[in-house]
């Protein structure tokens, strides 16, 4: 065959690989292969390129999903958090405002009703970061969060017991006469609970920021910042000191029973997400 011949199987090899050719430019082409080694090698040459061009172009559709896909969670999980904090707010102002007429009193049992939110917060947060399964790579400042989250829970608690002691002797509590006292504790309660929150946003915000595993400190900083408005709203309510220190033991017991609810609900959900994935 002349080289023209081999510069018109050519033009037609296109359409010959995309099979779009009529039937009797493909006969001639195919015809023309049996002959020229040369044209069949090119033929060939091209197929190949056209399937890896076509592989390329499949990978880079893939890596544009999955970054897609990346980004778009990432989106949820903070519109998520949003919403969650929102309804927290007022479902929390709703709680406060409606328990003490359906329970008649501050009893056990309306303590658990008005700080549910606390549970339903802190497995809600869990579910919706817990899609991020990745390495800690600033394990530092989740310690050190989860440090202050300890260290105010502690201090709440501790600035009580210390007051209450105080008020039972008659004696000054950081130099303010114990009638004179309550305003400033209530204070630094509203002050423990505010930092216990930032830090539950810190520790959701690195969790998304890293795509790392959230844990379960949010259960500490949560518990801090509620038992710290728990005792506040309790302080203005109290009608003795009596009546204060039992209602206090009943907060803490309300809220270890609450704590360890959330822990056993949020293992079994690992639990559940682990048999999901195999």
């Amino acid at each position: 065959m002349s080289r023209l011949d081999c510069d018109i199987v050519r033009d037609l090899t296109p359409s010959y690989l995309e099979e779009i050719c009529s039937d009797s430019s493909r006969q001639a082409v195919e015809e023309h292969l049996t002959e020229c080694e040369k044209c069949k090698n090119y033929i060939q040459m091209m197929r190949q390129t056209e399937l890896v061009s076509k592989k390329a172009e499949q990978g880079e559709l893939d890596y544009m999903k999955k970054v897609k896909h990346h980004f778009n969670q990432k989106n949820r999980a903070v519109i998520g958090c949003c919403v969650l904090a929102v309804c927290f707010l007022l479902t929390s102002w709703a709680m406060l405002s409606v328990m003490p007429y359906i329970f008649g009193g501050m009893t056990f049992w309306f303590y658990c009703a008005t700080y549910a939110p606390y549970v339903v917060l802190a497995v809600a947060l869990w579910l919706i970061l817990a899609e991020y399964r990745g390495k800690l790579q600033k394990k530092g400042m989740r310690i050190a969060v989860g440090t202050l989250g300890v260290v105010g829970l502690l201090y709440s608690v501790g600035l009580m017991e210390h007051c209450i002691r105080c008020a039972q002797n008659n004696v000054p509590v950081f130099g303010i006469p114990v009638a004179k006292l309550g305003p400033v504790v209530a204070a630094q309660l509203v002050a423990v609970a505010i930092v216990e929150f930032t830090l539950t946003a810190l520790l959701a915000a690195q969790t998304i920021r890293e795509e790392a595993r959230f844990g379960i400190l949010h259960v500490i900083t949560l518990l801090g910042a509620f038992v710290s408005i728990a005792l506040h709203n309790t302080l203005f309510n109290m009608e003795s000191l009596e009546s204060y220190i039992e209602q206090r033991n009943t907060i803490l017991t309300v809220f270890a029973a609450e704590g360890i609810v959330i822990v056993l609900v949020i293992m079994l959900l690992q639990k559940f997400h682990k048999i999901k994935k195999e």
